[in-house]
């Protein structure tokens, strides 16, 4: 997919998102901000976990307040492009995983790369 959008992960389960370690059982929290190209927040969009082997796709909404976002960036509409989102995470398979979102735009979607990762460490 071509890249598009701007989108932010501030936290995996509540802390900074570099180096992220977990285990493959109990819920796994993601939270941060994401606009389309066009700079508005996506009616649909999907957080990808991307292995060379294997992906997680996940639907993502937005619509949380990011006020910090709208007056850094100096666009009003992304006053509501915060997400926080909680997923299980059991039965996803060991490995390192890349992170995205993608803006699911009927006929035109792209992809927004997150500068984040995560090892994900067999379940207990």
């Amino acid at each position: 997919l071509p890249a598009g959008g701007n989108c932010v992960l501030d936290a995996i389960n509540g802390t900074k998102p570099i180096g992220a370690v977990i285990r493959a059982s109990g819920n796994l929290g993601f939270a941060g901000w994401m606009s389309d190209a066009a700079g508005n927040v996506p009616g649909q969009a999907l957080l990808m976990l991307e292995a060379d082997q294997v992906s997680y796709v996940v639907a993502l909404n937005g619509g949380g307040l990011r006020p910090d976002v709208a007056v850094a960036l100096k666009r009003p509409a992304l006053a509501h492009s915060g997400f926080d989102l909680s997923i299980p995470f059991a039965g996803v398979a060991p490995g390192t995983y890349r992170l995205a979102i993608v803006h699911a735009r009927p006929g035109r979607p792209t992809r927004c790369p997150l500068d984040a990762g995560v090892e994900v460490l067999p379940g207990l």
